[in-house]
């Protein structure tokens, strides 16, 4: 483009009843094509392909790069859907770069007697493809967003009718994860990628609270302790709404 870009390229003012015409809608054409009608431009765009091109084209991985990446890596789930791991590919979409998301350390999180997290609290949860009530696609989008109790067995079936009340009167979901393609329960998430029952096996967990931003409030290792859990999560929520938390020991999984 040369010193000075589009303005020095084609003048500070475009031909009257001109129209351009731009071959191809990638990252370079789409920009151009911006640039120039900010500029009073008229401009048109034709590409080849029906839908956008995947995978990003022209691009170079440098050390700046790599530092403009490090520095929006918290903010990533903001601007995309979120995921465990945030990889960078190349044209042939093969893996190049994996970057971990970190964990969080304070908010609302299930804590030791230390104020530490006790593991899996704090990670990015998973975003996987799920099946649920005959909508299927990524977890928010066929579950829809808020808090989520999460379970390899239905989580109602170890809950008192006093928890079971306060997970309906502030949105709890209470779902089942499962393999089963048939399972048309109404609690009933299937997991089509395995995503979310590898996550659990990995974790060590029968269960996971998720918050609405796919951070995991807590874990329980066994069903027998998610009614703690549950109980843990509504103690926090009591002293948020009256200003009194500090540092709270949860004390899930510490056994």
């Amino acid at each position: 483009m040369g010193p000075g870009g589009l303005h020095a390229c084609l003048g500070p003012r475009p031909p009257p009843g001109r129209l351009e015409l731009l071959v191809g809608a990638g990252p370079v054409g789409l920009a151009t094509a911006v640039q120039l009608a900010i500029r009073g431009w008229r401009v048109g765009v034709v590409e080849r392909w029906p839908q956008a091109y995947p995978l990003p084209r022209a691009v170079v991985f440098d050390h700046e790069v790599a530092g403009t990446l490090a520095s929006v890596l918290d903010e990533l789930p903001t601007l995309c859907e979120p995921a465990e791991d945030y990889v960078w590919r190349n044209g042939k979409g093969d893996p190049d770069v994996f970057l971990p998301h970190r964990p969080l350390t304070g908010g609302l999180l299930a804590c030791d007697a230390t104020g530490a997290p006790v593991e899996p609290a704090g990670q990015l949860g998973p975003q996987g493809r799920v099946r649920h009530q005959g909508r299927t696609g990524l977890f928010d989008q066929a579950v829809g967003t808020g808090f989520t109790l999460l379970a390899t067995r239905d989580p109602s079936e170890v809950l008192d009718e006093d928890a079971l009340a306060w997970c309906e009167g502030i949105g709890i979901r209470l779902l089942r994860v499962i393999d089963d393609q048939a399972a048309q329960g109404p609690a009933d998430v299937i997991d089509l990628d395995g995503t979310y029952l590898r996550y659990l096996a990995r974790t060590g967990q029968q269960a996971l609270l998720l918050r609405p931003d796919h951070y995991v409030f807590g874990g329980a290792v066994g069903m027998a302790d998610v009614p703690r859990l549950l109980a843990t999560f509504h103690g926090l929520l009591s002293q948020e709404d009256d200003g009194t938390r500090d540092t709270v020991a949860t004390g899930v999984q510490v056994m």
